[in-house]
């Protein structure tokens, strides 16, 4: 019975979603964190020291920052006032953004595509199939890069 009403209630999440979005952005944060955590797994130990989670929207960092990843760092709205990575973290950089915001690889140098989140629910959320992308640094110092990568 339980699995019916979670069917249920997933069924007017998305109805509801349609409406206002931000009652379905967490849905799939287990998987939204397992995904990253399994792609910063994969950056070579010695590396990451000077590596960086970097997220496309404060929710996310939230998210990572609760399960026990590294301090992710993200520029959305106030989020961008805990300040940049420091200008050691010269990379590689794991970039988690929405799938609609390709162009924030601009800031970032050798970017591939190493994962894509599923959460699990197939609810269109703003993670829903987002791509995970290394990058092997950044194209300016964080310093510098930062009053780029803020945003409202």
């Amino acid at each position: 019975m339980p699995l019916m009403v979670d069917f249920a209630a997933l069924a007017l999440l998305a109805v509801v979603n349609a409406i206002n979005k931000e009652q379905g952005e967490q849905v799939g944060w287990p998987e939204f964190t397992s995904a990253v955590a399994a792609q910063w797994s994969a950056i070579p130990a010695e590396q990451r020291s000077r590596a960086v989670i970097f997220t496309s929207n404060y929710g996310e960092a939230g998210a990572l920052a609760r399960h026990g990843l590294p301090m992710s760092y993200s520029g959305h709205m106030s989020h961008a006032d805990w300040g940049p990575p420091p200008d050691s973290a010269i990379g590689p950089v794991l970039l988690v953004y929405q799938k609609d915001n390709h162009l924030i690889e601009r800031f970032f140098t050798g970017c591939r595509q190493v994962g894509r989140v599923d959460n699990g629910q197939g609810l269109d959320n703003g993670e829903q199939n987002a791509p995970i992308a290394l990058c092997s640094g950044t194209t300016k110092p964080w310093s510098a890069l930062w009053p780029s990568l803020r945003y409202f």
